[in-house]
């Protein structure tokens, strides 16, 4: 046969034909067996499946409402017991009140359809839906693109996607529930993780059962929660922790229930704590409160919290430079925050007390800021991230401590050489505001209502003053070793208005010493000087009353005037314009009164000066009387510790000093009345004896006047022209002077003048004769000549007695001179008649002349008289 080409293609593709059949053959076979394997090979294996289905479905619904629907890719049950094998598996849960939709989804689940059980296996899913929030998804995702999706979504829609493993779902109960570790993720970058949970979706509660943590950030601040367990209810939106602890910036608060309400969205609305809620602040210092009620704003930050069962506050640190110690209590606590979670307001009630102290290793001792009041309103401000303290408004008998130490420690111990120095400012209401800054001293302090501004200084000098109201400004305390500034280092200035009472007490000076007491309309301190100035109205001027240095009112003082400026350490006191005094009488004796144009008052010896008025070149006086009796002089200066008055003027002024010497009616006797005039005057009170003896001096004189710089006297027996010459009063009645150790107070100028002794030059004018001499002793009261046998100069030992005649005066001079110049009588009747002595009796204008005896200044004429009679012609 030929073989030709057309053959042969014919023939090839025959043979391709062939093989094309023999391969659809083996395919046909090869397919064939595959699926009687597949048939066979679950019987081989023990695997005895009863039915297989895709895109498996399932719901179950009460009353026409969906409790769940559970849909799978794929579901395989088993013959051998019915379970059925679910494999990318989507279950779907919805609320009671169809509002939420949360989704539970896994690769592969075992599904017991007579338990109703559904068993996973690997990880599992769980989007918990916020309330009110719809999940918009397709029941037929894979659990895959379900995670990736809600992970996506759970910022925005506010989902909580939980992974987990090993989750068992029991139908029947709509619970889901592991043993397993659990992590979860929500709105906000919230993640977090716990040990074992359960969901109800019946009663749409979530427990969380051990080892609960959450973390996230707000404003950029890192957040730590963590609990011992769990619980939310879906239903009423309560979420409740166990053993709870937060912490943010360093801050941690912990407690032993936390309970949170969230709002519809799923922010917190309200967290109530119960237990030992404990905050401990970043910079130091722990807040405690048995329970605490916290309302949140939209963006769940803290907008107002509230504790009602008791607060306390405590902080301690040590540093490189010093130490710090504080703590507060109060019943209840108030704050109340701004958009951000920031204190803005906190106010405390109910008995608060704080106490801040400070100590810098260089100082003597502890800086001290004491507060109390029945209700304490803070305000704080926040700049750059920094919350400080702004304002702090204390009412109900407010009180502000605060103490500064003064010196330096010593060698071998830190404690302080001398004391503190304390200032308390009290009030009804205090409303303090500190500078801005971290700064824990206040910066100004307004007080209304009964206000107390005491100052104590360091040798225990009280000073304590009342007012309506207080206005303090402060100055923050400096660490100063060296400082030896008291009260000045803590206020500027402080102002108080409104009958104010300023008290001043010496106590470490004086234990007997009675207070200081000054009245005013306004007190104005300044720190600087550590000064007040108090001033007064139209109608009241300001008052000293100086109590003396013994107690009752014994020696007391009383001084007015327009204004006075006392130094608050010391006592002293400046007063100006319209000064009038009042000295306490002791005993029976009267009170004496002064005025002057301004006055010195110095407290801590007891001194005060008192100035009449400057009048061009010359100077008024000042004025002190008692009953009848006075002093005036341009200047009275009282030293009441040595019992001494001293008046004075210009040197050039021979009659600066007037005194007037009268008797008291109240000793029920009759004098005259004896004036005085020189340029000085110094008068004391002292108990008998203890005077300076001047010639001719009373060894028993009581009280004692003593005149120099040229002596005029006038009297009803005569006038005395003398250098010097010294006056004794009759003895005062004391009474209860020397009570508490008090002594006899200035002045006491009323009485009897006993005796007065001139001296220096001296001329009398009596009866219209004169004497001169260089020394003279007059005695008032006396009606006969008996001659004073003593030695010149020395008291009559029998003198005369009362005269019968009470309006007839009877004064008794006895005139001495000096060896070279004997006394000398002129009479424009009887000539001139000198002797040893001349002893005139203005009673029965009789003159006894002495030549025994000596005359005064040496002997060379005694016994000698010498007459020199006038003759008519």
């Amino acid at each position: 046969m030929q073989i030709t080409i057309e053959k042969l293609r014919r023939w090839m593709l025959l043979a391709a034909a062939l093989i094309v059949a023999g391969i659809a053959a083996l395919l046909l076979i090869a397919q064939h067996e595959r699926r009687k394997l597949l048939r066979d090979l679950p019987a081989k294996l023990g695997i005895d499946i009863q039915q297989q289905t895709n895109e498996f479905t399932y719901s179950q619904s009460i009353q026409g409402k969906t409790l769940f629907t559970l849909h799978a890719a794929k579901a395989v049950q088993m013959k051998a017991g019915g379970n059925i094998k679910l494999h990318d598996v989507t279950i779907i849960l919805y609320g009671r009140k169809q509002d939420r939709a949360d989704r539970i989804a896994g690769e592969e689940f075992d599904y017991d359809p007579s338990s109703g059980v559904a068993r996973a296996a690997g990880d599992v899913f769980l989007d918990l839906q916020a309330p009110a929030k719809a999940v918009v998804a397709s029941t037929k995702s894979s659990a895959a693109a379900d995670a990736t999706k809600n992970l996506a979504d759970a910022k925005a829609a506010g989902v909580v996607h939980v992974t987990t493993h090993g989750l068992v779902f029991e139908q029947k109960e709509g619970l889901a529930s592991t043993d397993q570790e659990i992590t979860f993720q929500f709105g906000g970058g919230v993640t977090g993780h716990a040990r074992g949970a359960q969901y109800d979706s019946g009663r749409g509660i979530i427990t969380l059962d051990t080892a609960v943590a959450a973390d996230t950030t707000l404003h950029g601040r890192p957040v730590h929660l963590t609990a011992a367990h769990g619980e939310l209810n879906r239903d009423t939106n309560l979420c409740v922790f166990t053993n709870v602890s937060y912490s943010a910036d360093g801050e941690t608060a912990t407690a032993d229930q936390a309970t949170i309400q969230l709002r519809t969205d799923g922010s917190a609305e309200r967290v109530d704590t119960n237990g030992n809620v404990t905050l401990t602040m970043a910079g130091g210092g722990t807040i405690k409160t048995p329970h605490a009620v916290v309302a949140m704003n939209a963006v769940s930050e803290p907008k107002d919290l509230q504790a009602n069962s008791g607060v306390s506050y405590v902080d301690s640190e040590i540093t490189a430079t010093g130490s710090r110690d504080a703590h507060g209590d109060a019943a209840a606590a108030h704050i109340v925050f701004d958009d951000n979670g920031v204190a803005q307001r906190a106010e405390l009630s109910g008995g608060v007390h704080t106490l801040d102290r400070e100590k810098d290793k260089t100082a003597a001792g502890w800086t001290e800021r004491e507060l109390h009041a029945a209700t304490v309103d803070m305000a704080f401000r926040t700049n750059a991230g920094t919350t400080t303290l702004h304002e702090v408004k204390a009412l109900g008998n407010a009180q502000m401590r605060l103490m500064a130490p003064i010196g330096t420690p010593t060698a071998k111990s830190s404690q302080s050489t001398v004391a503190s120095a304390t200032t308390t400012l009290a009030g009804d209401t205090l409303d303090a505001i500190f500078p801005a800054g971290a700064a824990t001293t206040p910066e100004t302090v307004h007080g209304v209502g009964h206000t107390v501004l005491t100052q104590i200084a360091a040798d225990g000098t009280v000073s304590e003053g009342h007012g309506d109201t207080l206005d303090a400004q402060m100055r923050p305390q400096a660490h100063n070793a060296k400082s030896t500034v008291q009260i000045a280092s803590q206020i500027v200035r402080a102002v108080q208005q409104g009958h104010v009472t300023l008290t001043q007490t010496a106590v470490a000076k004086n234990p007997h010493a009675q207070p200081m007491t000054v009245t005013a309309d306004r007190a104005e301190y300044t720190g600087s000087d550590d000064a007040l100035v108090l001033t007064g109205t139209p109608q009241a001027d300001p008052q000293v009353t100086d109590g003396g240095a013994g107690g009752g009112t014994q020696g007391a003082m009383q001084i007015a005037a327009r204004r006075i400026r006392v130094l608050r350490a010391s006592g002293d006191a400046l007063l100006t314009g319209d000064v009038r005094g009042n000295y306490a009488g002791a005993g029976s004796q009267p009170p004496a009164h002064i005025v002057a144009d301004h006055a010195e008052v110095h407290r801590s010896d007891q001194h005060a000066i008192f100035y009449g008025a400057a009048n061009g070149n010359s100077q008024q006086r000042a004025r002190l009387w008692q009953d009848a009796s006075q002093v005036e002089a341009p200047v009275l200066d009282f030293d009441r510790a040595a019992q001494r008055l001293t008046a004075s003027g210009n040197p050039n002024d021979a009659a600066a000093v007037h005194a007037v010497f009268a008797s008291s009616p109240a000793q029920k006797k009759t004098s005259g009345v004896v004036r005085v005039a020189s340029r000085r005057m110094v008068y004391r009170t002292q108990a008998a004896g203890a005077l300076s003896q001047a010639a001719g001096a009373s060894a028993n004189t009581a009280r004692q006047a003593e005149f120099s710089g040229g002596v005029a006297v006038e009297s009803g027996d005569g006038t005395i022209k003398a250098q010097r010459a010294v006056v004794d009063l009759a003895p005062a009645d004391a009474g209860k002077a020397a009570a508490n150790g008090a002594t006899t107070p200035l002045p006491v100028l009323g009485g009897n003048v006993q005796r007065i002794v001139a001296s220096g030059q001296v001329a009398l004018t009596e009866s219209g004769r004169q004497g001169f001499g260089e020394q003279l002793v007059y005695t008032p009261n006396t009606t006969s000549a008996t001659p004073n046998t003593a030695p010149a100069g020395t008291p009559n030992p029998n003198p005369p007695a009362a005269s019968a005649n009470p309006t007839k005066s009877s004064g008794h001079f006895v005139l001495t001179g000096t060896a070279a110049a004997p006394p000398r009588l002129v009479d424009p009747v009887k000539g001139t008649i000198t002797g040893g002595s001349l002893i005139f009796n203005s009673g029965d204008d009789s003159v006894v002349v002495s030549g025994s005896g000596a005359v005064s200044g040496g002997s060379g004429t005694a016994g000698r008289v010498h007459t020199e009679l006038k003759v008519t012609r």
